[in-house]
C-alpha cells in the first residue's frame, strides 16, 4: 500500500511513451480489444511492470519501522521476524531468511529476464504485433497499417 504512487509513477511514464496508433492498427487488421493490448500495449509496458514491482518489493522491506508498528502477533511480516533475531541473538533463522530472499530476488529476475526475451518465447525476431497483423483476416489490403503495427516504437 505504502508503494503503490512509485508503481503508478512507473506505469505511467511508461504509459505515456506507448504509441496508441499501434494498438489501433492492431484493432483496425481485426484483433479484439484485449487480444490488442495483450500483443502491442503489454509487451511495451512489461520493463516498467517489472521496474515498479522490483522498486516496491525493495520499498516494502526497508520500511521496517511502518512493519512494526502495524504488525501483529497473527499477521507477522519478514522485517518483524528478523529484526528480534538480529538485536538479541543471531540465530539460523536470519541466514536463512536472508538466503531465501537473495535466491528470491535472482530467481526472478533470471525469469523476468528469460521470459522477457522474444527469441525465447517466440523462436524468432517478430514482434507480436507483426503476428497479429499477419494473423488478421486478409479480405483487403492493409498495406500501410501492416507496417505501422509490426513497427517498434
Amino acid at each position: 500500500m505504502w508503494t503503490l504512487p512509485l508503481a503508478f509513477l512507473a506505469l505511467r511514464a511508461a504509459l505515456a511513451t506507448v504509441d496508441r496508433r499501434l494498438e489501433e492498427a492492431a484493432r483496425g487488421l481485426g484483433a479484439h480489444p484485449a487480444r490488442a493490448f495483450m500483443l502491442v500495449t503489454l509487451p511495451r509496458l512489461w520493463p516498467a511492470i517489472e521496474a515498479a514491482a522490483f522498486l516496491c518489493a525493495v520499498m516494502s522491506l526497508n520500511e521496517l519501522p511502518t512493519a512494526l508498528f502495524l504488525s501483529t502477533p497473527a499477521g507477522r511480516t519478514l522485517p518483524t521476524l528478523i529484526w528480534p533475531q538480529l538485536r538479541y541473538n543471531l540465530t539460523p533463522l536470519v541466514d536463512a531468511a536472508s538466503g531465501l530472499l537473495l535466491l528470491l530476488t535472482v530467481g526472478g529476475l533470471g525469469l523476468s529476464g528469460l521470459l522477457g526475451s522474444r527469441r525465447w518465447r517466440r523462436g524468432s525476431d517478430e514482434t507480436p504485433a507483426a503476428r497479429a497483423a499477419r494473423a488478421a483476416p486478409n479480405e483487403t489490403d492493409h498495406g500501410s497499417l501492416a507496417v505501422l503495427v509490426s513497427r517498434p516504437a
